[in-house]
């Protein structure tokens, strides 16, 4: 049922300091009140302002009946009734800014028939008339308190025309012989303007910390929701790694049929494609929590693209997509992170191949000083004026058919701005429905001198011919069966431990080209494994092999000394480049 009975606890309102007067605001309080802080703030102190300016008229009227001043007496005596009214329509539910406006116009109109009455411009009530815009400013805001300073100003300047024009009668009141009057009205102009600035000073106060406590809050609830993401990637990944790594091992046998081989295709890119949406979601959580790291590595735009084309080569031909590239010869070797051009060449050229049918798709790129410019351009179905300024936004997509479609996550434009402005550019697109599209970003990667290409191949070529020994820790039994598999196929000598413990005792027996180290393991994780293997003289190449993704997890096996990171399901090909580098 219903109850009378106000929503608001007194012992909440932090204005409220004398217990005793407590039951007086829990009973003036209007019983609608909001839980809001600052709107029980202000309630307490418009009850205050009313309740003090009840009793102020009251003192006034008396003091002025017994001074022979009968009509001011009057009218202090008609404000303090007035007051009472405003303050029980206060308690039935009254507006805070109605009543604070009528609170307002019943002293200024008391005041001024007081201040026209006495002496005018001359009048002891003068001064006092500045708390109207202080209280206006106060609890109701700017634009009324500036309000207020107008219509004070102009009842100011009013009395001032009225005293030069000649038009005001004598009073016959003589403010000097009336020493108590004035003394009184300075008292409440000075307590009132320091209990305003005092009220407004806490309610700032409170405001800042309400605002850093939900900023906190906000922050952490940023930082949970990605440490959630992360853990079920990780749960995710494992037992995606021996699905997309069996899947790959069963399809490379050469006795395998026709049919088992479309089904098992058709297996790994399913599998893939559920690693893609969980690259998307762990990089927008990032993106949203501004924890995306960048690497700076010389490396070759131009090659990124040719990996990209030759990636959506398959795909462009089963659509009739004419794919090809057009980049500066002189683009050169570039100083950046070639991962994350990578990712967003992967989401452009992908989204125009998907969306061309019977087409073109164009990758051009070129220098400009020390930032390079990419176009993707396709004669696909375009966008719409309206939903060009939507596709960068999560979960945006061209039209609600989209998803059923073409598939998709939404995530890949939105992430992909967020790259190029974390690489120093900007993302923008040009279309036109109907007569396709054109994306355009640039990113500051500063030209630089690459590696001795000659030393390079030579070793990759060393590193085809020589049989290596690899030595794999890892905890995940089926994970291990899957490497063995992989590391076979490539005719590589593994030797496989379950922990850190058993990988140190190998390394001090046996001397491995290179260790596969997963970060995650009982008894000793992989990175205090690393650390012990470095001290105690190992110097060969350690990479490390998990399904966490995060920035920070990359950076910690770094510093432990690891000398790569592969992210889990990791394909039989990305782990032989790995193995060669």
């Amino acid at each position: 049922m219903p109850s009378d009975q106000p929503n608001h606890d007194p012992e909440r309102i932090p204005a409220i300091r004398v217990r005793w007067l407590q039951p007086v605001y829990q009973f003036f309080l209007p019983t609608n009140l909001s839980s809001d802080p600052k709107s029980q703030r202000t309630a307490v102190l418009l009850v205050t302002m009313i309740l003090a300016s009840i009793m102020f008229s009251a003192a006034f009227s008396i003091s002025q009946a017994w001074s022979g001043l009968l009509v001011l007496s009057a009218l202090s005596l008609s404000t303090s009734l007035g007051l009472g009214g405003l303050l029980l329509w206060l308690r039935t539910g009254g507006p805070l800014v109605q009543v604070t406006h009528a609170l307002l116009c019943i002293a200024f109109i008391s005041q001024a028939a007081g201040v026209v009455s006495s002496d005018g411009i001359h009048s002891f009530l003068v001064p006092s008339m500045a708390l109207y815009p202080l209280c206006a400013l106060v609890l109701v805001g700017k634009r009324s308190g500036l309000a207020w300073a107008a219509i004070t100003l102009m009842f100011v300047m009013g009395l001032h025309i009225i005293e030069v024009l000649g038009l005001q009668h004598p009073s016959g009141f003589d403010t000097r012989s009336m020493p108590g009057q004035i003394l009184g009205n300075m008292f409440v102009l000075v307590l009132y303007g320091f209990g305003l600035m005092r009220w407004q000073h806490e309610t700032n106060q409170l405001q800042k910390a309400a605002l850093e406590e939900a900023t906190r809050k906000a922050d952490a609830a940023s930082l949970a929701k990605s440490r959630f993401l992360a853990n079920m990637s990780h749960e995710l990944r494992t037992p995606m790694h021996s699905i997309i790594g069996l899947t790959e091992c069963t399809l490379n046998r050469s006795q395998t049929d026709e049919t088992d081989a479309e089904a098992l295709s058709i297996v790994l890119r399913s599998s893939r494609t559920m690693v893609r949406l969980l690259d998307d979601l762990l990089d927008m959580s990032r993106a949203e929590a501004g924890m995306v790291l960048l690497e700076r590595v010389p490396f070759q735009p131009a090659v990124i693209v040719r990996e990209v084309l030759e990636l959506f080569s398959e795909a462009a031909r089963r659509q009739a997509v004419s794919l090809r590239a057009e980049v500066e010869p002189e683009l050169g070797w570039g100083m950046g992170d070639p991962s994350r051009l990578r990712q967003v060449l992967v989401n452009l050229v992908g989204n125009a191949v998907k969306f061309t049918a019977d087409g073109s798709v164009v990758v051009r790129m070129h220098r400009v000083g020390d930032s390079v410019a990419c176009e993707v351009e396709d004669n696909g179905p375009g966008i719409s004026g309206e939903l060009r300024t939507q596709i960068f936004e999560p979960f945006v997509q061209g039209d609600a058919s989209t998803t059923r479609e073409h598939g998709g996550s939404g995530l890949g434009l939105a992430i992909s701005r967020h790259l190029v402005e974390c690489m120093g550019g900007t993302l923008d697109v040009i279309s036109t429905a109907g007569q396709g599209s054109c994306f355009r970003f640039d990113v500051c990667i500063p030209a630089c001198h690459g590696p001795d290409a000659e030393m390079s191949e030579g070793q990759a070529r060393a590193g085809r011919l020589r049989p290596l020994s690899v030595l794999v820790a890892e905890d995940n039994a089926l994970n291990r069966v899957v490497l063995e598999r992989q590391l076979e196929s490539l005719e590589v000598d593994v030797r496989m431990v379950a922990n850190g413990v058993e990988a140190l005792k190998q390394l001090e027996s046996t001397r491995f080209d290179v260790v596969l180290m997963d970060l995650h393991m009982p008894r000793l994780d992989g990175l205090n494994t690393t650390r012990r293997a470095r001290a105690a003289g190992y110097d060969g190449p350690i990479l490390a092999m998990t399904a966490s993704a995060l920035p920070e997890d990359r950076e910690a096996a770094i510093e432990a000394g690891m000398n790569g990171f592969l992210v889990k399901p990791v394909a039989t090909a990305v782990l032989e480049k790995a193995l060669l580098g």
